[in-house]
């Protein structure tokens, strides 16, 4: 399964370095958004964390 949240920009290069779970997202800008692959290198705790963040993210526009 994959979840695709939005995040701050300045945050997804390292995100990438850090994880293998983080990945380019389908039909979205990887500008803003990343895919995270459920069940990988990822805590439960750290996507909960970035879902939260992403709807932060949304809820503000």
């Amino acid at each position: 399964m994959y979840i695709i949240p939005q995040i701050n920009p300045k945050e997804i290069e390292q995100l990438h370095e850090e994880y293998k779970a983080v990945g380019k997202p389908y039909n979205f800008s990887p500008t803003h958004w990343i895919s995270l692959k459920a069940g990988s290198d990822m805590s439960d705790k750290m996507i909960y964390s970035l879902i939260d963040t992403s709807y932060n993210l949304v809820k503000g526009k």
